[in-house]
């Protein structure tokens, strides 16, 4: 599948999920209301935090399934898929143990109403339960776009998130669905994707002639990929730290009804960054497996630029509209809280968009841990900046914003110097 058609369904990858998302968001609010819904949040955020563990074998299986499959190893591909899939099942598997164990302390520290407490309590305990079968989908979405069938992917993400949001607004809107009855939903859904995600691997694996065989060395193959990933694990805990940690220090400071704001306003600006991010994954599998550095100057240079306008005129129309949007999409009391918000991360996320392309160059060039440095660099950056807005007289939520901008804007420098140097290191032409 050629490089163009692989963005366009990196892109869908990121629309139609976001499409499921926006439209179902203001049914859920309506009949859960403010306070359920920042638990349903916070709920959901839970599969995130598991990925702290992957040790960077998302990444790992997409580099060196892209590898092998170019080499014609087809052994080795299948090598690394089962090795992968039994790793992710054994994360899935402790970490539903871990967040079965500390749910009852959960609801203490996270500042939930007596009134929720038992039924927030039983959506925990539900969110557990589906770990597994989240970090099994995610394995097989790497592993297809590894093969550089972003087609496959995308179809996953997207019956993924059609299925869990446009149950749990069916139910709500026409059953009044309670919390748990909406996060059993999700739980249902998360392995009905499993279960026909398995199957187009299987017949995907057939068709290209991928050797599924158990008579190999899982330790090898785990060490070959650990040898990369744990670079790239890092990468993982600091992504996750910076996606999923606000909404839970929100509710430990203000409460679930904030963080509901919260994640509305993330949600919106942060489509920007996903929607770049989604197309320009090709990046990764493409440099992986390339061997002719001018015509990957070429692609990136367009990538980059592409890129970089999309991120700006999405950016400026958040910034511009951001009470109108938000009133439209969930009402007038979300748009008055929160469009302030909306606007600082309107700019925030233009700074990280645009640091997508050289970020896929770096892990597709095979030195992850120039991005580890970089995003080990971003977090400080966004933790103090973050203590020192808070002096200021401004809320939480206002202080996260501003803190994001400074942090965004020097990760999106440093970028733009290293990847330079990295291309020039190999040639006299510049590209960015």
């Amino acid at each position: 599948m050629n490089l163009k058609l692989n963005a366009f369904f990196g892109l869908m990858g990121f629309l139609l999920p976001s499409v499921a998302m926006f439209s179902c968001y203001p049914v859920i609010i309506s009949k859960l209301g403010s306070d359920a819904f920042g638990v349903f949040i916070l709920v959901l955020s839970i599969p995130g935090f598991v990925r702290i563990v992957d040790l960077g074998f998302f990444a790992a299986t997409i580099r060196f399934t892209a590898l092998d499959l170019s080499n014609g190893n087809f052994k080795g591909v299948g090598h690394v898929c089962i090795t992968s899939l039994f790793f992710y099942l054994l994360i899935g598997i402790v970490g539903s143990l871990v967040t079965w164990i500390i749910s009852p302390w959960l609801i203490t520290i996270l500042n939930i109403s007596n009134e929720l407490a038992d039924n927030a309590l039983v959506a925990f305990y539900l969110a557990a339960i589906q770990i597994p079968a989240v970090m099994l989908v995610a394995c097989i979405t790497s592993i297809f776009k590894g093969l550089e069938r972003f087609h496959l992917s995308t179809w996953v993400l997207s019956f993924q998130s059609f299925l869990s949001y446009g149950s749990v607004a069916v139910g709500g809107y026409f059953f009044d669905f309670s919390l748990r009855e909406m996060i059993e939903t999700t739980v249902v859904v998360n392995y009905i994707v499993l279960f026909f995600s398995c199957l187009v691997g299987f017949f995907l694996a057939r068709k290209l002639g991928i050797v599924w065989s158990l008579s190999f060395s899982i330790k090898e193959v785990f060490k070959r990929m650990f040898g990369f990933g744990y670079i790239m694990a890092i990468n993982s805990i600091v992504t996750v730290l910076v996606t999923q940690l606000p909404k839970f220090i929100i509710s430990w400071s203000l409460g679930p009804p904030a963080v509901g704001i919260y994640t509305i306003v993330f949600s919106v600006s942060s489509k920007v960054q996903a929607a770049v991010n989604s197309a320009v994954e090709v990046l990764f599998p493409y440099t992986s497996r390339t061997t002719d550095l001018i015509r990957l100057k070429h692609v990136l240079k367009r990538i980059f630029i592409a890129s970089l306008l999309v991120a700006f005129l999405s950016s400026l129309i958040l910034w511009t509209y951001s009470y109108e949007i938000l009133n439209l999409w969930v009402g007038k009391e979300m748009a008055e809280n929160g469009a302030l918000l909306l606007k600082l991360f309107s700019v925030s996320i233009f700074f990280l968009a645009v640091s997508a392309a050289p970020y896929h160059l770096i892990n597709g060039l095979g030195i992850p841990w120039k991005n580890t440095q970089l995003i080990l660099f971003h977090f400080a950056c966004l933790i103090s900046s973050l203590t020192l807005f808070s002096f200021f007289d401004v809320s939480l939520l206002t202080a996260f914003g501003y803190a994001f901008i400074f942090a965004n804007f020097l990760l999106l420098t440093a970028y733009l110097v290293i990847s330079n140097r990295l291309l020039k290191a190999n040639s006299t032409l510049g590209i960015i």
